[in-house]
């Protein structure tokens, strides 16, 4: 189902392997589809995995990375989360960042209000009054809206305890 987490748990099984020498790995968060691993925009797919290899493999300085999920800190009843790879400004094709989730230490997420001031993500919800926890596209069927200012979106994440 969409609320299942399967995809979720591949994606970051995926990311461990980056500890291998010589790997890489592209986010497809905002043009994959639910009902295809194989995503039907192959251009953008390649055009990102070519950015990888020019970078890391061939020494030709390109962007190539998405924002990734560096810090947060608690500010009364906000979350903010810091980035890593967010070029000159992280962006998002909405006003409302999608995808964010919060929860209390109890660990019951529910779906927060999200947006970007200062170059990080402010987390809350009214239902949530002292967060602890903070999670992005962490369900099947998640559609990245967060990226920098190169266009490369965001990488899941799950932060706090």
């Amino acid at each position: 189902g969409v609320d299942s987490t399967e995809s979720v748990l591949l994606r970051e099984a995926q990311a461990k392997s980056l500890a291998t020498p010589h790997t890489g790995m592209v986010v497809t968060l905002d043009i994959a589809t639910v009902m295809n691993i194989h995503p039907p925009y192959k251009m953008e797919v390649g055009n990102r995995l070519a950015a990888l290899a020019l970078n890391n493999d061939y020494g030709i300085k390109t962007p190539c990375d998405g924002p990734v999920y560096k810090s947060m800190v608690k500010d009364g009843n906000v979350i903010k989360v810091q980035f890593d790879n967010t070029g000159s400004g992280l962006v998002s094709k909405n006003d409302f960042i999608p995808e964010f989730q919060i929860a209390g230490k109890d660990g019951g997420f529910v779906n927060a209000v999200a947006k970007i001031v200062n170059n990080e993500v402010w987390v809350s919800s009214p239902n949530v009054s002292d967060p602890a926890m903070v999670r992005y596209c962490w369900r099947n069927g998640a559609v990245g809206t967060l990226f920098n200012s190169d266009g490369l979106p965001a990488s899941e994440f799950m932060a706090g305890k």
